[in-house]
């Protein structure tokens, strides 16, 4: 239900929209036809775009009424005011339907496409069906020419609208109040100067017939665009068009240097003031995106600084090539590194050559693949020359054209997962009661030894009558027992060596550069050992000896078992307690 009151910025808007007309027609009316710049319809627009449907209905009527009067005492009569505001309203409200579409206020905002589709609501359709309107009006009310008359009222009301509706824009959005209030005194200040300036000039270049300096004006006006924004291009471009419609209508100005009638003099200045405005406008959008995006990277890199700098993790920033351009304090904790001495280094120089190529793969396919990032482990070199695991995810960084620029990198110290996992292989690799290698751990060390060159051997070791031991002094005294062998074993070894527990009393020896006769006095030794050291377990002692088989390790690892283990069977025949080497 449409409120019946009326609000002060309702009969605001239907004042600016009569006096807006009525300064149009005095003062840019040419050859008793059309104005050849309409405020008020971009007035209206402006009102239209940014107030809620409701409040339309008492904004047209009031503006009806306006526009009736306008071209009822000053216009083209009474005869042509009804055709006429029909025209004007059919436009305004089709442009106003299309541009809450397009940004939902009469502002074009920082964006070049709103900016376009604003030129389309406002100089496209709707101003033409106007232009169409006005056109036969004026053939029937004057008998002017159809095609004459549309054209001139398009190109009026097209340049009004493109000229004033983004100022009136601003205005009834509010967002020039909120620009007053926040704006300091020097700011206030310098917006009043370089609009003063844009005058001055504009009056200096069109009060003279002398010389062509319709160019002078574009200097201040992208000056005060530059300082100002939106709001200074928008009032410079209307101090603009009120000083050169005012002295063109006078007769003076350098359109008035133009050897033509005063209708193409009339056209000739507004297609001149279509193209400062066609020039101006798109700067400003493109000035107020930049200006957004600036703000938009202060808070991001405020935000980004504050995550760095308390961050447990490494931020790093790269350019495509591998250069340091940014490292968080971070790495000062993690990896003794000073951030600031850092920059400008290859980031290859903190990791450990065996991993560049690695992590030289990663960072390229990071760069390649935009969409996703990328993740490596490798060992990095910690300032005093230690190493440590850490774990990068790099992703790409674009430009606005999204070309890649560099890299950035979150960087996290693995060490303690490394170390957790090694020790989870390690176990898994373990016999649990013997703390020995497992079958699996010991074929692992037998694979790598017959890799290598040089001699090695394998010996297989079982105990003696081991079950008599379990059923006499039960499981437990049968596990000191195999205890018992695994640090005899152990011992009798060298480091390099690996001992291993292959199931129940089987136990394994492989000896790294040791040939089978050799390889049988070490076993020797440990045979004697275990037959001369008892086990003790609680008060008592439990006596145990040993047989093994000896053979070479060639590179057939399961041939040598199965030769060992031969030897073996032939100790055990022998009577125990013995070895045999392998043939």
């Amino acid at each position: 239900m449409v409120n019946p009151r009326l609000d002060p910025r309702t009969l605001a808007l239907a004042l600016l929209y009569l006096v807006g007309g009525v300064l149009a027609v005095l003062e840019t009316r040419f050859d008793g036809g059309f104005a050849f710049i309409w405020v008020s319809s971009a007035v209206l627009l402006a009102y239209l775009a940014n107030t809620s449907r409701r409040d339309w209905p008492k904004a047209l009527a009031l503006c009806s009424v306006a526009s009736v009067l306008v071209t009822g005492f000053f216009g083209l009569g009474w005869a042509a005011a009804g055709p006429l505001l029909f025209a004007n309203m059919v436009e305004t409200i089709l442009a106003a339907l299309l541009l809450r579409r397009v940004s939902g206020r009469g502002v074009p905002d920082d964006s070049i496409t709103v900016l376009a589709r604003f030129v389309v609501a406002t100089a496209g359709l709707p101003t033409v069906l106007g232009a169409a309107l006005a056109g036969c009006t004026l053939k029937a009310v004057a008998g002017a020419p159809i095609l004459a008359a549309a054209l001139n009222w398009y190109l009026g009301h097209a340049l009004g609208f493109l000229t004033f509706t983004p100022l009136f824009g601003l205005i009834f959005s509010g967002e020039l109040n909120r620009r007053r209030k926040s704006a300091t005194f020097r700011q206030t200040a310098e917006f009043a100067t370089l609009i003063c300036l844009v005058a001055l000039v504009a009056m200096a270049v069109f009060s003279q017939n002398v010389l062509p300096l319709l160019f002078l004006p574009v200097l201040p006006i992208m000056l005060t665009t530059f300082r100002a924004g939106r709001l200074g291009a928008g009032l410079a471009i209307i101090v603009l068009a009120v000083v050169a419609a005012y002295y063109t209508a006078a007769g003076q100005g350098p359109v008035n240097l133009i050897d033509a009638d005063t209708g193409t003099r009339a056209r000739f200045l507004q297609f001149y003031l279509a193209s400062i405005v066609l020039t101006v406008l798109p700067i400003a959008v493109e000035l107020a995106r930049r200006q957004r995006l600036a703000a938009e990277l202060r808070q991001s890199e405020a935000r980004y600084r504050v995550l760095a700098e308390h961050s447990t993790d490494i931020i790093m920033n790269l350019d495509v090539d591998g250069t340091i351009r940014f490292v968080s304090p971070a790495i000062r904790q993690l990896a003794g590194y000073d951030p600031d001495a850092l920059i400008g280094r290859q980031c290859l120089e903190l990791i450990d050559p065996d991993y560049h190529e690695s992590v030289r793969a990663a960072h390229s396919r990071a760069l390649d693949r935009t969409g996703a990032g990328q993740k490596v482990e490798y060992l990095g070199v910690l300032k005093h020359g230690g190493r440590g695991w850490f774990e990068t995810h790099t992703r790409a960084v674009l430009d606005d054209n999204h070309r890649v620029t560099g890299a950035v990198s979150v960087i996290r110290d693995i060490g303690e997962r490394k170390a957790l996992e090694a020790r989870l292989s390690d176990a898994a690799l373990r016999d649990p009661l013997t703390g020995l290698l497992n079958r699996r751990g010991f074929m692992r060390e037998c694979e790598r030894a017959a890799a290598e060159d040089g001699p090695s051997a394998i010996a297989l070791f079982d105990l003696d009558y081991f079950k008599r031991v379990n059923d006499r002094y039960g499981h437990d005294g049968g596990d000191e027992v195999l205890k018992l062998f695994a640090r005899l074993a152990t011992e009798a070894v060298r480091h390099r060596d690996a001992v291993g527990r292959l199931g129940g009393e089987e136990f394994a020896i492989l000896l790294r550069g040791t040939g089978p006769v050799q390889a049988q006095a070490i076993c020797e030794r440990l045979r004697k050992a275990v037959a001369e050291t008892p086990c003790r377990y609680g008060e008592q002692r439990i006596a145990a000896t040993v047989s093994g088989g000896v053979a070479a390790l060639g590179q057939d690892v399961a041939w040598a078992l199965r030769s060992a283990d031969a030897a073996l069977y032939q100790a055990k025949e022998a009577g125990r307690d013995r070895l045999a080497l392998a043939a």
